[in-house]
């Protein structure tokens, strides 16, 4: 073969690959342009919720346009749901519904409103019934996962747009696991009964799950941290001394915690009579300092109070009973080992301190006065006043009204103040038990300041008198 045949065989091997190679690259390109484009940015939100079986419930549907866009005429969409994303025949997740009907909650484009379809479904049309417009998307499918919208008239849109449906009253599937949604654009618009026709122009497809829902327990126990004590009226001053009127207030108070860590015991001393006039009243240095007795320290500067914090929803009652150690019977101040005999007028030369109201001739557990008479025999207690320092509420409350009160409204010297309160000072409840203070709702370590008032009658005798008092909280959750 000579030289130049050689080169013109050569010549025409390369021209034939050329034209072979520009026919594919032909070919290819004419094929994807008959493809529909694919929807961007797509996703498929539950809003309601992802547990099976639950209805009513939302979908938001959000995508962008393709770029290029195959269409700028939106008429209507296809979804299908589907347990499998690829083209080609669809099988429903099991227990989804979307023919209760579903409805277009709102449709958006690019954030702002726009006409929202309305809602069509696969059986609108006897020539429809049963099948899937979409060949791409699936040959058949059941009109129960099956949901078409169409827009009265095309909704003009371009490429990068972004689309936002949101679909209602849909039931999740019943089985935990993936499913898919199909969905694709045509330019087919008219009204509800009219069926979707013409070429489709986009499609795609989104995912999403129904899960079981994870259960997160706490427990919190029904709490009560009750405590009673005393407390040095000089050093934390706990009542105003300087305020003795109906409704005094706490001038200063301790920050009481749920241990009563700042308690000095429980032990309370009335100091020593001065004569069969004056009453003596605890904190007896602050209100009648002629009591103090010189023999027992700070005993006799102290003030009692109970402090409670609950979780109850209904709060709690704060109360107390007299107590009944081996020497002592549940009654009044009395000498240990001795036998009251009564606890009238009548009844005022044994070795008990008869309470303030049965002396008088009152009923037991009702509130009266504290009268400055000589011949009167009285002991009693009252609640002064309440504290919140250091508390979340304000939800305790004292009793302080009514015939079984034990509301202080005196001076400092223990003397009830004149008018209506005159006899709401001082209380004692010898045979059973008395309500303090009370709560409806939880209490945060709020405490009541608990004052005690006694004085002797001329006959008297002398001698130590103690009484234990039993006290109580009763929550009610």
């Amino acid at each position: 073969m000579s030289k130049f045949r050689h080169i013109r065989l050569r010549y025409l091997l390369s021209t034939l690959f050329f034209v072979i190679g520009v026919g594919v690259q032909v070919l290819v390109t004419s094929n994807r342009s008959a493809l529909a484009a694919g929807f961007v940015n797509r996703s498929l939100t539950l809003d309601t919720t992802n547990s099976p079986s639950t209805t009513a419930n939302q979908y938001t549907l959000d995508f962008r346009m393709p770029t290029p866009i195959t269409n700028v005429s939106l008429g209507s969409l296809e979804i299908l749901f589907c347990t499998t994303a690829l083209r080609g025949a669809c099988t429903g997740p099991t227990g989804m519904g979307v023919a209760g009907p579903a409805t277009v909650v709102s449709a958006s484009r690019n954030g702002s409103g726009i006409t929202a379809p309305v809602m069509g479904t696969v059986a609108n049309a006897p020539s429809d019934a049963g099948t899937s417009i979409n060949s791409n998307l699936a040959s058949s499918v059941s009109a129960a996962r099956s949901i078409r919208v169409i827009w009265a008239s095309a909704q003009t849109v371009a490429a990068n747009d972004r689309i936002t449906l949101v679909l209602g009253n849909i039931t999740n599937p019943s089985a935990t696991g993936t499913f898919f949604a199909r969905f694709a654009s045509y330019t087919t618009a008219g009204a509800s009964t009219v069926s979707i026709t013409g070429a489709q122009t986009d499609d795609g497809t989104v995912a999403n799950s129904i899960q079981a829902q994870q259960n997160v327990s706490f427990k919190i126990q029904e709490t009560l941290s009750f405590c009673v004590g005393v407390m040095p009226n000089a050093t934390v001053p706990f009542y105003s001394t300087a305020v003795g009127a109906v409704g005094a207030t706490f001038a200063g108070s301790a920050n009481l915690t749920t241990a009563c860590a700042q308690s000095a015991g429980t032990a309370l001393s009335l100091g020593i009579a001065v004569d069969s006039t004056t009453t003596c009243v605890t904190p007896i240095t602050t209100r009648t300092s002629g009591c103090n007795d010189p023999t027992s320290g700070v005993l006799d500067d102290h003030y009692a109070y109970a402090m409670t914090q609950t979780n109850a929803a209904s709060g709690a009652s704060i109360g107390y009973r007299p107590a009944a150690p081996t020497n002592y019977a549940r009654a009044t101040l009395q000498q240990s080992g001795v036998s009251c005999s009564a606890f009238g007028a009548s009844n005022r030369a044994d070795a008990c301190i008869n309470p303030v109201n049965e002396d008088q001739g009152s009923a037991v557990n009702v509130a009266i006065a504290f009268p400055a008479t000589s011949s009167l025999e009285l002991f009693g207690m009252s609640v002064a006043a309440l504290n919140t320092t250091g508390s979340q509420t304000t939800n305790l409350a004292r009793n302080s009204t009514g015939a079984n009160s034990y509301g202080y409204s005196g001076d400092l010297a223990g003397t009830c103040t004149t008018g209506t309160s005159s006899t709401n000072c001082w209380n004692w409840n010898r045979t059973g038990f008395g309500t303090l203070a009370s709560s409806t709702a939880p209490i945060d370590k709020e405490s009541i300041e608990i004052l005690f008032a006694t004085k002797p009658g001329i006959t008297t005798p002398s001698g130590q008198y103690d009484v234990y008092i039993d006290y109580y909280a009763n929550p009610t959750y």
